[in-house]
């Protein structure tokens, strides 16, 4: 598969082990409030050294496979398949947690939301090759839930976590969608229930992934379009105007896709 983010895409689980979540007997055996975690990779075949890697860190790895897939939402639905963790959180193939405490810093956040809440996000720093930051993105729902639901801004799935129950209720990702699948699904989720923004940096992501590129922005925003479609929604004159645009970028260089800070 010719799609970098598709390519070795990965799901990292955690059961969150910890009072918040546990009757009054488990508690006192859970004092430590130990945040298990395990990482799957799904890996499209790759054959430009992945797969040693892989092996090499077997140990770490709680699942992995490499094998052809038709495209990155059947391969996160592959990865769904083999996370038991409570919570998901879907990175790309050069995506990264952005430290060692992500995870204990996001999980009592996390434990207290559920059940009313079954989506969380943070912040995304967006970095070069070299690991330096850009900048960072992940503004509070209130203020992104307008344009989110309107469908002029993607939502920074780097930096999402997902409770299993989200996936049991609302089914798994669209296999067709190149790019806005995860918008998609969320979009089945957060038309009625709340989400929880906590304001810290989760992960970093690359410059230059397949959403931003201008040969992706038109795919991107008809696919936003059509998941729009698929649940009755009209596109917005803002959103089909970015269509246009988009489309006249890939013949004049440009092109259009708001990000989720835009």
């Amino acid at each position: 598969m010719g799609d970098t983010r598709a390519k070795r895409s990965r799901t990292s689980g955690f059961p969150l082990d910890c009072p918040y979540a546990l009757t009054q007997e488990q508690s006192s055996s859970c004092k430590r409030q130990l945040i298990r975690r395990s990482l799957v990779v799904i890996d499209g075949g790759s054959k430009d050294g992945t797969v040693e890697i892989l092996k090499q860190n077997s140990e770490k790895i709680r699942y992995w496979i490499s094998e052809p897939d038709h495209g990155i939402y059947h391969a996160l639905n592959k990865a769904l398949g083999q996370s038991h963790g409570d919570w998901v959180c879907l990175l790309g193939a050069d995506d990264y947690l952005w430290d060692s405490q992500v995870i204990e810093q996001k999980a009592p956040h996390l434990a207290n939301a559920f059940p009313a809440v079954r989506v969380g996000y943070g912040q995304v720093a967006l970095v070069n090759e070299s690991g330096g930051a850009l900048g960072s993105f992940g503004r509070p729902w209130s203020e992104m839930e307008p344009v989110f639901l309107t469908g002029e801004a993607l939502n920074i799935h780097q930096a999402t976590f997902h409770h299993r129950s989200l996936f049991e209720a609302r089914g798994k990702f669209v296999g067709s969608f190149r790019i806005a699948g995860d918008y998609e699904l969320l979009l089945r989720e957060l038309r009625e229930n709340k989400v929880l923004h906590v304001p810290h940096l989760v992960t970093a992501m690359q410059h230059g992934g397949v959403s931003s590129h201008p040969s992706s922005k038109a795919t991107a925003i008809r696919e936003i379009i059509q998941a729009r479609r698929m649940h009755n929604l009209a596109p917005s004159f803002n959103l089909v105007g970015a269509w246009l645009r988009a489309k006249m970028g890939q013949f004049c260089g440009g092109g259009y896709l708001q990000t989720p800070d835009s």
